[in-house]
């Protein structure tokens, strides 16, 4: 056993050794190994993210009183302020920036916001049957 244990150090130690070093990727024009981006598309970025969520915040007002399936209506909040995200692409568009990243960071930014939207319609939803409850207890019951 342990010959085999040595055996397999050496090995791998020896594979290890016989790589090639990667090439060298020259840092100025590649985005993984300079991912600095200006002050403006920043500042574009948090302005176009605010907006989202005033924008999220006015749909989820118009869906608040909307007796309709919960994520049925988180989708359409969602879909209503996608338009937002618009300044964001094409200020990393300007910057070079590849569009998996400009992706990921806007799905990002539209995980994180639908739990928030989820939990505000569930409790619109859970405040709207409790007072249909209560005003269903103090009607009297129907005469037979």
């Amino acid at each position: 056993m342990l010959r085999f244990v040595a055996c397999l150090v050496v090995v791998l130690v020896l594979s290890g050794c016989a790589n090639k070093p990667e090439k060298t990727v020259d840092s100025s024009t590649s985005f993984e190994h300079n991912p600095a981006i200006s002050a403006e598309a920043i500042l574009i970025s948090r302005a176009a993210s605010q907006q989202y969520q005033v924008c999220l915040t006015e749909q989820i007002k118009q869906y608040v009183n909307v007796d309709m399936h919960i994520r049925q209506s988180t989708g359409e909040i969602i879909k209503a302020c996608e338009h937002e995200f618009n300044p964001i692409r094409e200020a990393f568009k300007a910057e070079d920036i590849p569009s998996q990243v400009t992706e990921r960071y806007i799905n990002t930014k539209r995980s994180r916001s639908t739990p928030n939207i989820l939990r505000v319609l569930m409790f619109a939803q859970s405040r709207r049957e409790q007072e249909q409850s209560a005003t269903q207890q103090n009607t009297p019951p129907p005469k037979q």
